[in-house]
């Protein structure tokens, strides 16, 4: 993600309206533009304003400063803002590292679960994860047995629409083998278009780094095995910086991989990571939790050996569904009943996720078992144990603790829908949808049932369901403040779901579009 404009003249924003469109662009994308970015932040707003006919920078601040992320006011505000420089396979010692070492070592690591997890942060127009999905199809012969996700976020919702669309000019390749574009591209007259078996491993979605909605179960953003988040953090504060490495380390699983461009901040902001040299690049690794607590100052880089050996995964977990209490009821027909007690959560959940963003999972464990051990217990404490273990991406020890939360309160909305995404994660995507109504049975206003429901519903193609549950979130959440957290949310906000829920609507009415054509 690059943010650069060409040269044009314009009168200067009074200073006054500098400080705050400074704030606006660091709210809406992180960038800072103090100091000798000054002049790109003005462009920017003479552009907008020229686009717009909006009559000044005061009338331009007050339009945009409250919209969602997918209005197109702001969308153009952002597009003029952020102007992507990227290309396929861009930095190729880095790549040569991923295709000849990491991701074969991730490969074996994963072969006994056939399960893979890359998201790559601050994607601009899609060279970069559709590059590591052409990599995966040349190293993994059997890709289509395997789980895949490759996730792609931006906060350029122009940038990410071009992405999903899969076309490039020329310039795109100037670093590519020819043999690699006649493979995965087929000529559309100047163009080069992406073919659909590459296109279909990434996912594109909207997020932003500087908030607070990851690292999270809830949305998928977690336990990666591999992050790309390349030439975005130079244009961040240094707390800023400082904020988003310590979250990216938290959302790698563990002996996860981080790759930043070769112009980012010095060793010393990655002192969490262990670096390890490959010829022409340096890309940091988490360590093991263990190695974790032990002091460690940071290895002299030396001349590149052998990629740690792999260690073989655990088979995947066999998730049951649990029968819905107190009485079953038929898929598809689910009605709230009234007269349900809701249950009242105990333990402390401020305090549990505190801790697990302190990185004191098992402090935060250890509790919460002495807590399901306590009388008192009324299967909260279970759930959030699930939760803390289903973060750390360990299935089987969520699984155990979601179903002692069911038995105990077979009500408990949240735990079936936790347990709603963990059947997802193992691929029984019937039961998952039969455990997410009845997460919905048991609390019609259960805002992150519905919204983990429409997106399961849209991955299945059913998408007037998937539109009718997002509908649902965005009245559920009407009237509420935007800074508002979602209950059970892993600190979303209100206002950052309903961006989620306005930007995931727009792709159902282009996915209706496209098939009607």
């Amino acid at each position: 993600m690059v943010s650069s404009l060409s040269k044009i003249d314009h009168p200067n924003l009074c200073d006054a309206d500098f400080a705050r469109f400074c704030d606006l662009a660091r709210t809406q994308t992180g960038l800072e533009f103090m100091g000798a970015r000054r002049a790109e932040l003005e462009r920017a707003v003479i552009l907008t304003l020229a686009e717009t006919g909006l009559s000044d920078a005061g009338a331009l601040w007050t339009a945009v400063a409250d919209l969602d992320a997918n209005h197109p006011l702001r969308v153009l505000w952002i597009s003029k803002l952020i102007v992507g420089e990227t290309h396929f396979f861009r930095n190729q010692p880095q790549f040569e590292a991923l295709e000849r070492h990491i991701l074969p070592a991730l490969i074996d690591r994963r072969r006994g679960e056939h399960r893979l997890r890359l998201w790559s942060a601050g994607c601009s127009t899609g060279e970069e994860p559709y590059s590591l999905a052409i990599l995966l199809r040349r190293l993994l012969p059997d890709w289509e047995d395997w789980d895949i996700t490759l996730l792609a976020t931006d906060v350029n919702v122009q940038a990410l629409d071009k992405a999903r669309h899969g076309i490039y000019g020329a310039w795109s390749f100037r670093q590519v083998a020819p043999e690699i574009k006649q493979q995965y591209f087929v000529a559309q007259g100047a163009q080069w278009s992406l073919i659909p078996q590459i296109r279909r491993l990434v996912t594109f979605a909207y997020l932003n780094l500087v908030d607070s909605a990851y690292p999270s179960v809830m949305n998928n953003v977690h336990s990666f095995d591999l992050i790309l988040c390349r030439n975005v953090l130079i244009y961040f504060s240094a707390a800023t910086i400082d904020q988003v490495v310590h979250k990216l380390h938290d959302t790698l699983g563990d002996e996860g991989w981080l790759v930043v461009g070769h112009t980012e901040p010095s060793q010393s902001t990655f002192r969490r990571f262990t670096p390890h040299n490959f010829p022409g690049a340096v890309i940091y690794r988490k360590p093991a939790m263990l190695q974790q607590q032990l002091p460690r100052s940071i290895p002299e880089i030396a001349d590149f050996g052998p990629v740690d050996t792999p260690m073989t995964a655990p088979p995947r977990v066999a998730i049951q569904p649990v029968t819905p209490a107190p009485a079953a009821v038929e898929a598809g027909t689910m009605t709230a009943n009234p007269s349900h007690t809701k249950v009242l959560p105990v333990p402390d959940s401020a305090t549990t996720l505190a801790l697990c963003k302190a990185g004191q999972e098992e402090e935060a464990l250890r509790r919460l078992e002495a807590q399901v051990a306590s009388s008192t217990d009324s299967g909260y404490a279970a759930y959030l144990a699930a939760k803390v273990q289903a973060g750390r991406h360990k299935l089987p020890e969520a699984e155990r603790w979601v179903q002692i939360a069911l038995e105990r309160a077979p009500l408990l909305a949240p735990a079936h829908c936790l347990h709603g995404l963990l059947l997802q994660e193992a691929g029984q995507p019937d039961a998952a949808l039969a455990a997410l109504r009845r997460c919905i049975y048991a609390d019609a206003d259960c805002v992150l049932g519905h919204y983990m429901l429409a997106g399961l519903y849209a991955r299945l193609s059913q998408h007037r369901r998937a539109a009718k549950e997002y509908a649902t979130v965005s009245e559920l959440l009407h009237g509420h403040a935007g800074n508002e957290l979602v209950p059970d949310g892993d600190g979303i906000s209100t206002g950052h779901l309903l961006e989620l829920v306005s930007l995931q609507s727009s792709a159902l009415k282009n996915a209706d579009m496209k098939t009607r054509q």
